[in-house]
């Protein structure tokens, strides 16, 4: 039984490290084939869908896994419950068409569009521990979204959008086939809206207050700086995401467990996805500074893996923390501290860059993870004291 949880952790991390990857890949081959400017205009259309994506999302992958954590014998209901009803948010995505020239709104419509299905699998795979059917999606997707690139003569960011859609269709396609056997869709859903909004509220707060803190600097940039710039914080920034995301997917197949379990249980797997994540950032923050010399010389120093470090740190000893006041139904906790961190992210890199460059961006960033480990480490110290 524990050679089998490590195996499953073990894939897990392989799938947390695939989904990152996928998109440094992208990134570093986009760059490497284009240029680092005409990427740059690429990531700009991609820093616009996504928070539309995020809205039509609506917390559903961390509201569904603690839903079926407590009733496992409705996954089905629940899932299919909650992308129908969240299916009347994808309307938002209208709105890229005030934001973009129309054919490239068009087809980003069609993006978010098909991302909101492919992403709806994420609450049943980790409950259900799938994850080497999702590594084989993204695995696809990396491999046909590169052969598409490989295929273009010159850069054309409406085909390199159409090769996105193409590829996410391909996903979703693969992922409803692999994980027809757990019936998402030979339930009876039930069609409550008010209720599905309701309740992902504090799910969707939290997702929107993680993507303000951790994409500030990268919007700040893109307000301050060119799009060659906003390219190369990509490639630095996607790499430590891609690092997190390891650690991140490491604790997934415990999550259940941490709903389920005391909070010794919980500090012991706290400290296990602390002693195995450390080596893995130290190797990770070192590859990286590798590829980055490759792929944008003469723009990053010793300082800014440094802080790439500091940046990192602070998540080890804080992740686990975040489960436990889901467990304790204190999800707007996490919210209002998501928000403080934002704030101090998008104060902080606004007053670095012009004096750091890309370094003080993601200085900001270090130091709205610090304020995310205070916060949380206070937070879960006030719970305890009013438990005893």
């Amino acid at each position: 039984m524990r050679i089998s949880r490590f195996r499953t952790i073990g894939i897990s991390a392989l799938q947390g490290a695939i989904l990152p990857f996928s998109s440094l890949i992208s990134a570093s081959l986009g760059i490497y084939l284009f240029g680092i400017e005409n990427w740059g205009g690429f990531v700009f259309i991609q820093l616009v869908i996504f928070p539309i994506t995020l809205m039509c999302n609506w917390g559903s992958r961390n509201f569904l896994i603690r839903e079926v954590s407590r009733d496992p014998s409705k996954i089905g209901e629940a899932f299919l419950t909650n992308l129908i009803n969240r299916a009347f948010l994808l309307p938002l995505s209208l709105v890229l068409f005030a934001l973009l020239p129309f054919y490239t709104a068009l087809i980003s419509i069609l993006i978010v569009v098909i991302q909101f299905f492919y992403l709806s699998y994420d609450g049943p795979t980790v409950f259900s521990e799938n994850f080497s059917k999702r590594i084989v999606a993204e695995i696809l997707g990396v491999a046909f979204f590169a052969t598409g690139l490989l295929s273009i003569l010159e850069f054309d960011v409406n085909l390199i959008l159409l090769i996105q859609l193409g590829v996410l269709i391909i996903k979703s396609i693969y992922l409803s086939v692999a994980l027809r056997g757990l019936r998402l869709f030979n339930v009876k859903p039930r069609f409550k809206l008010g209720d599905t909004l309701r309740y992902g509220i504090p799910f969707f707060a939290i997702g929107f207050g993680g993507w303000l803190q951790s994409k500030s600097d990268l919007y700040m940039l893109t307000f301050m700086k060119g799009s060659d710039d906003i390219a190369a914080y990509q490639l630095l920034i996607g790499g430590l995401s891609f690092i997190q995301a390891v650690i991140g997917f490491l604790l997934e197949p415990l999550i259940k467990f941490i709903y389920r379990s005391k909070d010794l249980v919980v500090k012991k797997i706290g400290a296990l996805v602390f002693k195995i994540s450390f080596p893995i950032v130290l190797l990770g923050v070192f590859t990286l500074s590798l590829i980055l010399k490759w792929l944008a010389p003469d723009r990053f120093d010793v300082y800014t893996y440094l802080l790439g470090l500091l940046y990192l740190m602070p998540f080890l000893i804080f992740m686990p923390s975040i489960f436990k006041l889901y467990k304790a139904n204190e999800e707007s906790k996490v919210v209002y501290v998501s928000f403080i961190a934002a704030g101090v992210n998008l104060l902080l890199t606004g007053l670095f860059i012009p004096v750091f460059g890309l370094n003080g961006a993601l200085l900001g960033s270090v130091c709205s993870q610090i304020v995310l480990l205070i916060l949380f480490k206070v937070l879960i110290g006030c719970s305890k004291s009013k438990s005893d």
